[in-house]
């Protein structure tokens, strides 16, 4: 009879410790979708307790009105990161010091069915969050309103600000227009009742020329400056234009005309990402 030694068997009871590949993987899980990884290593209650974090966070986005200024929504980006990241190092630390169950057939299929579910939750709730906040990012493609919005521009708009008040003169809004054109960029100059007349290059209303420190200088090359009008605004209709006169189709064109009060769906609030780093963050005025 052949008897092994002591020394070469691992007792029974002891499971080997979890590999270091799978700590890495449950902190990714954790990363993604923080409570995860602490759900599939058995600790439910911590598992849920990052859950709720993340669900408190998606309620700040959606009822604070914390992302209508870059600071707050700077704030809340610095929450979701500093809970995903402590998820996830928590996940990591826990599987390799196997604080829970790890073992392969200690309850596997209920934590990874548990974690799944986990996952799901938390990505409808972050997609019916983002869907309820009057907050959105758009991305701009076009030139009509340089220099106040650049081509690539990343700006935030609030879809609600007009449901507590009207658009006033000097607001840059987002207007939606029939297809193929779709949701542009403008800003106000003409309310219902004003008069609006083009000439020498200026925009007149009611008469008195309007003061714009915003609009882009012409190019040397542009021709003769647009002229128009005089245009009387009809009731609930607005006079938009781009910054960028020379390149902008808007109002001023008979095919364009003053918008209807209800195809301006929000008001711009400021640029979140620019290609130019001192853009970033930037107040639309």
């Amino acid at each position: 009879m052949v008897v092994a030694a002591e020394d070469d068997a691992a007792p029974a009871n002891v499971s080997a410790p979890p590999p270091r590949r799978r700590a890495v993987l449950l902190a990714l899980c954790s990363l993604i979708s923080p409570g995860c990884g602490q759900i599939y290593n058995g600790q439910l209650k911590k598992g849920v307790g990052f859950c709720s974090l993340v669900l408190l966070v998606m309620s700040l986005l959606v009822w604070s009105g914390l992302p209508r200024s870059f600071g707050g929504l700077l704030a809340l980006a610095a929450m979701a990161w500093a809970t995903q990241f402590i998820a996830a190092m928590d996940a990591y630390r826990s599987a390799r010091k196997q604080l829970s169950l790890t073992a392969e057939g200690s309850g596997l299929g209920v934590r990874i069915a548990s974690a799944v579910l986990c996952c799901v939750a938390l990505v409808g709730a972050q997609g019916s969050a983002l869907h309820a906040t009057p907050i959105r990012a758009y991305k701009v493609v076009g030139h009509s309103m340089v220099p106040t919005i650049a081509f690539g521009d990343r700006i935030m708009a609030d879809l609600a600000s007009y449901s507590r008040s009207s658009p006033g003169r000097g607001d840059v809004v987002a207007v939606m227009r029939p297809r193929p054109t779709g949701l542009i960029f403008k800003r106000v100059i003409g309310l219902g009742g004003d008069v609006v007349e083009g000439r020498a290059g200026k925009i007149y209303v009611n008469g008195a020329a309007l003061d714009e420190p915003y609009v882009s200088p012409p190019h040397p090359s542009s021709p003769v400056p647009y002229e128009f009008g005089p245009v009387s605004v009809p009731p609930e209709q607005l006079f938009v234009v781009g910054d960028n006169r020379d390149h902008s189709w808007d109002s001023r064109s008979s095919d364009f005309g003053p918008v209807h009060r209800d195809d301006v769906r929000g008001k711009v609030l400021y640029i979140y990402w620019s290609r130019d780093p001192s853009r970033i963050g930037r107040k639309i005025r």
